[in-house]
């Protein structure tokens, strides 16, 4: 069953480190700290880096449909296909 995709784009918190081999994301869930790491990323400038981090780490991460934040598996409803907190205030 193919999901349809959040109107959001992916914008999980992230760290990003810099070194010789090229950059390495850490991206994290709106909620907690489970977070997911990239390997080294080689690429000619941080932005492109993210790009690519980003679409990697998207898979791993669930985008909620009411506020746009992206959650780990713990924080997201998937009957409402929002996060644990908007699916908590909706009607049902």
């Amino acid at each position: 069953m193919t999901m349809p995709v959040p109107r959001t784009k992916f914008h999980a918190r992230y760290t990003m480190a810099h070194h010789d081999d090229g950059y390495k994301f850490k991206f994290f869930c709106a909620f907690c700290d489970y977070h997911y790491t990239t390997g080294w990323i080689k690429s000619e400038s941080p932005t492109e880096a993210r790009r690519l981090a980003e679409a990697e780490a998207r898979i791993n991460f669930n985008g909620c449909y009411q506020c746009g934040r992206w959650v780990c598996n713990e924080h997201y409803n998937i009957e409402k296909m929002m996060c644990v907190e908007c699916a908590t205030h909706t009607a049902r």
